[in-house]
């Protein structure tokens, strides 16, 4: 049995972006929603401010990098959003049959 013909138009395009986005944005909200606590947690562990301050600041720049990063995937996918999702769709019709 066949599964349903996957249509390459521009409403599955925007669909499959749309996800996407959501997937990149649940990643950078995950991302800070661990980092803080974690932070908070680690930063309790010491009474130095600066090591504090060092702490504090080595999660802001991974956190920050990472979020930037995620941030770049979202330009690369919106600049090159009909390749990337035309092949996808193509790819999923080829996998189906």
């Amino acid at each position: 049995m066949m599964g349903k013909e996957i249509v390459i138009n521009e409403k599955s395009i925007k669909a499959i972006f749309h996800k996407d986005c959501a997937v990149l944005a649940v990643f950078v909200v995950a991302l800070w929603c661990v980092l803080t606590p974690v932070l908070l947690n680690v930063i309790g562990l010491t009474d130095d401010p600066i090591a504090k301050g060092l702490l504090m600041a080595a999660a802001g720049v991974g956190g920050s990098a990472l979020t930037w990063a995620i941030f770049a995937v979202f330009l690369h996918i919106r600049k090159n959003r009909d390749q990337i999702y035309k092949e996808e769709l193509e790819n999923q019709a080829l996998a189906e049959h």
